[in-house]
């Protein structure tokens, strides 16, 4: 049975949500549609949806592309389907000389003032020069950052599932379901109030480890 990228679309969206399938029929998919391969790589901690209190949104995903094909395919755009609608979604742009000064990369607000060298980000790769050549594989994050508050369902460290959607040369498209964890600034700050400060520095007999 020929299958085309219809097909792989469904397979990998049934795998996703843990739909029992024939061993490799995803993998026999993806080779006959010879196209991109797109991969959720990393740990939780690199696949993050940051809601902060006054609710702005600050994604990270962590990915990798491959070219599984036997011809050169360049990538346009990259979008982010998320549960909830957020017209403001967007992804950073790449730091200007300043701000490389500043902070030494990437800074994704809602995380913290730590910068994330360039050179793992592929935010600013997308677009007319970004090709990629048969079993090319690029890897890194992508920083995003939205202005729709995250609705009260989705509860802290809960696994958010989420749909990324690579634009292609000659109106392609290729699909991956990822899953990534909700953190409420809320709840990071209540972890490192006042008073837990106070007791980590007052018993210095003990060793405190609170998460």
């Amino acid at each position: 049975m020929k299958t085309g990228q219809k097909d792989l679309e469904l397979f990998e969206q049934l795998l996703h949500w843990g739909t029992p399938l024939e061993p490799n029929v995803v993998e026999e998919a993806r080779v006959a549609c010879r196209g991109l391969k797109i991969t959720q790589t990393g740990t939780c901690c690199e696949s993050v949806v940051y809601a902060k209190a006054s609710g702005d949104v600050g994604i990270m995903v962590s990915v990798a592309i491959e070219n599984i094909s036997d011809r050169i395919i360049r990538i346009d755009a990259i979008h982010l389907r998320m549960p909830w609608p957020d017209a403001d979604l967007h992804w950073l742009k790449k730091p200007s000389a300043k701000e490389m000064r500043e902070w030494g990369g990437y800074v994704l607000s809602a995380s913290g003032p730590c910068g994330f060298d360039s050179a793992s980000v592929l935010n600013h790769r997308f677009g007319r020069d970004f090709k990629l050549y048969p079993k090319d594989v690029v890897e890194g994050f992508l920083f995003g950052e939205g202005t729709s508050p995250v609705p009260d369902e989705y509860s802290d460290r809960m696994p958010v599932p989420m749909q990324l959607v690579v634009f292609a040369g000659k109106g392609e498209r290729f699909e991956v379901w990822a899953n990534l964890m909700l953190s409420r600034e809320v709840h990071r700050l209540s972890q490192w109030s006042p008073s837990r400060r106070v007791a980590l520095f007052s018993q210095p007999d003990k060793v405190l480890l609170e998460r």
